[in-house]
């Protein structure tokens, strides 16, 4: 339903609920944020990206059921503040 998703990194998500004076809110579930906002055509949108609550969530799950590692996709896009995070929690 609705149109196919476009892929922005965590900082234009955030940049963009500034913009639109949207609500950054957690999905508390899935451990991941969230926002709405309504585009320039008038349509609702609904946006879901990463940030370091996240990222730590994951790695928590990692942490807590011994898991032998983890695949990170990362879009071709480098997410420097999970690679601290990883590093920090993990020797």
């Amino acid at each position: 339903q609705g149109d196919a998703a476009v892929p922005v990194s965590s900082a234009a998500a955030m940049n963009l609920a500034v913009a639109s004076g949207a609500e950054i809110k957690l999905d508390k579930g899935a451990q991941s944020p969230f926002f709405t906002y309504t585009d320039a055509a008038g349509e609702r949108r609904l946006v879901r990206f990463e940030d370091a609550r996240s990222h730590r969530a994951r790695l928590r799950l990692v942490r807590d059921y011994s898991l032998a590692g983890l695949s990170l996709n990362t879009a071709n896009r480098l997410c420097r503040p999970m690679l601290e995070l990883l590093g920090s929690m993990f020797d």
